[in-house]
């Protein structure tokens, strides 16, 4: 089975190893597990890799597993909004209901 992860903290804070090892227990049953989390540098593209362990990253899996692709995606604004993991973008989002025209 095909299982997609998300994780919506930066890359190693919060809640990230702990959806890494669940990730990492779901491929080492015999799943493709895709996770997705926020890169601490990337601004503009998302990163693609591959992980089987806390430390180290690949760019393609090799050797015996278990593989969790990872995908680290852009953080443009994370930093914008102290506090609030997904940016300005989600900022707006989530309050579109309470913005009023001039």
């Amino acid at each position: 089975m095909r299982i997609f992860t998300l994780n919506a903290n930066t890359k190693g804070i919060g809640t990230y190893q702990r959806c890494f090892y669940f990730s990492r227990e779901l491929a080492r049953a015999g799943h493709e597990v895709t996770m997705a989390t926020v890169s601490p540098t990337a601004k503009y593209k998302p990163v693609i890799y591959y992980k089987r362990d806390w430390v180290g990253t690949h760019p393609e899996p090799f050797g015996a597993g278990p593989w969790v692709r990872m995908i680290e995606g852009p953080n443009l604004g994370n930093k914008w909004l102290p506090g609030w993991g997904s940016g300005a973008a989600g900022y707006l989002v989530s309050h579109a209901g309470n913005l009023r025209p001039l």
